[in-house]
């Protein structure tokens, strides 16, 4: 009876907690765990599905496990397994569908080796093109509970055209808007990032694998530079930190923030890029700038789709 009232539970409860001891070493009850259903090599069984099949709901998830191997799972329960052999509910990222994660971890090993290598009159610059779009873009952000926060949003579609790289050595930005981007854009940009280094004997600049870096006229171009570019392997943008820097772009100055007029949104974005550009090392944003923006590389390779 007194271990009854210390517990909270009334005898009726506490015998067969005791029952369920006896009969199958039942330590907790029901609404708080119970005993592994599975064997290890079902267990393991059941990890490898999840692993390449991403459900949406724990129901399904039951379902499968009675259809296959006959266990039957509360969804409670399902839950509880599946926090124990650390799964948690997620948006999975999305990566190119033909992403080759060999081919990139050669690359990066090459990358780090060839870094290492640099001379002192010599520095790498990671380039691309961005289209930022007059738009609202939504985000995550904290608002209070049962109050439903509005921004406005624009019709139109308007956008403009930003060349970019950056410095991964000295940590500098350099950007130009363009008419579009082609060839003509992409040499008057690699002009414009050579004058920035009069004292560099090198510019080693990595792009992706867009048609008008390969064009002919660069090419003629790149014969009396001071520039030599070099290609990331393809559907790689995990390989390029500038993409960093326009992902960041879009966090500090486009999610969530509604603008009005075009020339508002334009002004915003040059802002940041100016500010960025220009930027003190060892300020906050200079220091948010070298944790974000570096050649920090990870391989990746799309994930079997569900079947």
């Amino acid at each position: 009876m007194q271990i009854a009232e210390a517990l909270l539970l009334s005898e009726e409860m506490l015998r067969k907690h005791l029952q369920d001891y006896q009969i199958s070493k039942k330590l907790k009850p029901e609404n708080g765990g119970s005993k592994e259903k599975f064997s290890f090599k079902q267990s393991q069984k059941l990890i490898a599905h999840l692993h390449s099949h991403t459900y949406l709901y724990t129901k399904d998830i039951a379902a499968y496990v009675e259809s296959v191997f006959g266990i039957v799972y509360s969804v409670a329960g399902m839950c509880d397994w599946l926090k124990r052999n650390n799964f948690s509910y997620k948006k999975p990222s999305i990566v190119p569908g033909k992403a080759d994660k060999k081919l990139q971890e050669i690359w990066i090993a090459e990358y780090f080796k060839f870094k290492q290598n640099l001379k002192y009159d010599e520095t790498i610059c990671f380039g691309d093109g961005v289209h930022p779009t007059h738009n609202t873009q939504l985000s995550y952000g904290w608002i209070k509970k049962g109050f439903r926060k509005e921004i406005c949003s624009n019709t139109g579609r308007q956008r403009f055209n930003i060349s970019g790289a950056v410095d991964i050595i000295e940590g500098k930005v350099h950007f130009q808007e363009d008419p579009m981007l082609n060839a003509q854009a992409t040499i008057s940009f690699l002009d414009k990032i050579e004058k920035a280094y009069p004292e560099k004997r090198r510019i080693h600049i990595f792009l992706d694998n867009a048609r008008y870096y390969k064009n002919q006229a660069v090419k003629n171009y790149l014969e009396g530079s001071k520039i030599q570019l070099h290609f990331l392997p393809p559907y790689s943008p995990n390989l390029n930190p500038i993409e960093r820097l326009w992902k960041w772009l879009k966090q500090r100055v486009i999610y969530n923030t509604y603008y009005e007029y075009f020339d508002d949104f334009r002004q915003a974005i040059f802002g940041f890029l100016s500010s960025v550009s220009n930027i003190d090392p060892l300020s906050i944003l200079g220091q948010e700038f070298s944790r974000k923006v570096r050649d920090c590389f990870q391989a990746i390779g799309a994930s079997l789709p569900n079947s």
